[in-house]
């Protein structure tokens, strides 16, 4: 029954979002509508109209709203809420400073400093708990339990909030360096020497594969993002490297040259075909 009320309520907010396609977002059973300055007056008339058809739908289903998980998140400094209210007959819907959207925590100016600090907090409690529930010294199953279990959740949406500060990347960093130092008999060798003598990468290395990885499945179409709403190919005549180099947009923001948009055009546009062909033969190990 539930999958079929998943389904009528993605056919139900279809039907409704179609004619304002390029505000609207919807994922499963939330809806989520962009607000522009330009289209402020439009889009809050849509709002209302869309919240007092989804109240009289999920009446109709018999299937109760989450009011509690209803809420606004205004995106910048500047404060616009009064074209966002909803009359009280429908949702009371509460402004909130961050929310946490499909596990990233998204604040209103943007920066990843406190995803960051949640994402650390984990990982180390989880590193912690395989140091404590491991009664073997053996470096093996303790590297391979931290694969498992502490490298997922410093890795999970890493192209969303990778850090760019120096000393956000050192404290994502130390997860990895605080479990290696923990290691019977590598308390005495530097952090580059652990990795060495793990083979290991560091953390810093694997948000970067998983940057260009993702670059190269959405310039060559295998994920399923619009490559025009992302990237555009550089019109150049220089052989050297590949032929798929990207334009590097010109922005006078420091935060937005952090996004993931920016910071991998550089990198991808300085791969040689040899990289390239590396990423074409990782992806097929992941189909």
């Amino acid at each position: 029954m539930a999958i079929c009320q998943i389904r009528l309520f993605g056919t139900f907010w279809h039907s409704w979002v179609r004619p304002w396609d390029n505000r609207g977002k919807c994922y499963m059973d939330r809806k989520r509508i962009n607000v522009g300055q330009t289209h402020r007056i439009l889009q809050h008339t849509c709002t209302r109209l869309s919240s007092n058809l989804l109240v009289k739908w999920a009446a109709t289903l018999q299937l109760t709203i989450s009011i509690e998980k209803c809420c606004v998140l205004n995106i910048g400094s500047t404060q616009n809420y009064a074209y966002l209210h909803i009359s009280n007959d429908v949702l009371p819907v509460v402004y909130i400073d961050q929310v946490r959207d499909l596990g990233v925590i998204v604040s209103h100016d943007l920066r990843p400093a406190t995803q960051i600090n949640a994402t650390i907090a984990k990982a180390h409690q989880r590193a912690n708990a395989i140091h404590r529930a491991f009664v073997s010294r053996d470096i093996s199953p303790l590297v391979r339990a931290f694969l498992v279990y502490v490298r997922p959740i410093v890795e999970y949406n890493s192209i969303i909030w990778s850090p760019h500060l120096k000393q956000d990347i050192e404290s994502v960093e130390n997860v990895q360096r605080r479990f290696t130092k923990r290691l019977p008999g590598f308390k005495k060798f530097s952090y580059q020497e652990k990795l060495r003598r793990l083979d290991l990468p560091s953390l810093e290395l694997c948000r970067l594969h998983c940057d260009l990885l993702w670059c190269y499945k959405i310039i060559f179409g295998y994920v399923d993002i619009n490559f025009d709403d992302m990237f555009e190919f550089r019109i150049s005549t220089n052989t050297r490297g590949h032929k798929y180099k990207l334009f590097k947009k010109r922005n006078t923001s420091s935060l937005r040259l952090s996004f993931y948009i920016e910071r991998v055009v550089n990198v991808w546009n300085h791969l040689l075909q040899i990289w390239l062909n590396l990423l074409r033969y990782l992806h097929s190990k992941e189909l």
